[in-house]
């Protein structure tokens, strides 16, 4: 993965580095990323025979000196994530997912978009027209349900279905993400949006402020909500209401970053099919850090970065807040 910066030796227009900058990862459980700093030189992909140097963008596979070493993260729901055909190679967190979740994580290039049958409960991360927060569209559907079936106790049990069993993400620019969603397959899906949450990622795109997530982070940061929104659920901690004005719009376009022009459609190890949330009982406990190694490959290229530049020099930590 290529570590693209943009950089600035102009401090004129230095401004005050917010709270969420000192050490944010801090809290996070990411498995130990300085194994990468181990591989000094280029490996070829055992799929394709391409050069790679952590792992092969194209097929998402580890390079054979990290086969049994990069940690393998099992998820709620599957991720479909559409990417704009245009994009270069390479520049996409995206593919971090695929590696790193690999039963569970498809990446399709635009205009391929899977057929989403009516036994799937789809999400679109996007912040469109109608779009809600996580929590509250779980709230929402459970009292939709609870309107039409009988009396049950209001706790999530063991065993059962939740909303979701698939999220959608665009991989892109902004601008280009908002060209796919014209798509008629993917309006026809919910929307979701997520919580506001400042971006580590070091690629400046002009005109998007520090809430734009690269995928990698709106993924993790959409896992890190749904797991929130169940164990609430699941406790009764929820106030259920079906008021969403109050939502805030402010939040993340998951398709902040550049995507890999990948030529299969389909990630290799990971099949279309329906999740079952048969790892409810996990969910059904405050987070602890379940998903946190999805960061794994970001946390190492942000500290790689951060060893080369000055975070004050970096124009994508100098994009507006608001």
């Amino acid at each position: 993965c290529e570590l693209d910066v943009t950089y600035c030796n102009c401090h004129k227009d230095k401004i005050e580095r917010p709270k969420e900058d000192e050490n944010p990862f801090n809290d996070l459980k990411i498995s130990d990323w300085k194994i990468l700093d181990d591989i000094s030189e280029r490996q070829l992909c055992q799929v394709c025979n391409k050069s790679r140097k952590y792992f092969c963008y194209n097929c998402y596979v580890p390079v054979p000196d990290l086969q049994d070493r990069v940690p393998k993260v099992k998820l709620p729901v599957k991720i479909d994530i559409i990417k704009h055909s245009r994009e270069i190679d390479g520049k996409s967190t995206a593919a971090h997912a695929a590696v790193l979740a690999p039963e569970d994580v498809n990446i399709y290039t635009y205009p391929c978009i899977p057929d989403y049958g009516p036994s799937e409960r789809v999400v679109l991360i996007f912040p469109g027209k109608n779009a809600v927060s996580v929590e509250n569209y779980i709230l929402s559907s459970r009292v939709d349900r609870e309107e039409t079936e009988e009396p049950r106790p209001k706790r999530l049990n063991s065993g059962s279905n939740l909303p979701i069993t698939r999220a959608v993400f665009i991989d892109s620019t902004w601008n280009q993400s908002r060209g796919i969603y014209k798509d008629q397959r993917l309006r026809d899906l919910p929307c979701v949006i997520l919580q506001s949450r400042i971006s580590q990622f070091w690629r400046h795109q002009n005109g998007s402020p520090r809430w734009y997530l690269a995928t990698i982070e709106a993924i993790h940061q959409f896992l890190l909500e749904l797991h929130t929104a169940v164990w609430k659920l699941s406790s009764g901690g929820f106030n259920i209401t079906n008021n969403t004005d109050d939502i805030e719009k402010r939040t993340v376009p998951s398709s902040a970053d550049k995507c890999d022009n990948v030529d299969e459609n389909v990630t290799k190890n990971s099949k279309k099919e329906p999740s079952t949330f048969s790892n409810v009982d996990t969910m059904c406990s405050p987070y602890s850090g379940e998903y946190d190694n999805l960061l794994f490959f970001f946390r190492y290229m942000y500290s790689k970065i951060h060893t080369l530049y000055d975070h004050e020099d970096l124009k994508a930590y100098k994009r507006p807040l608001t």
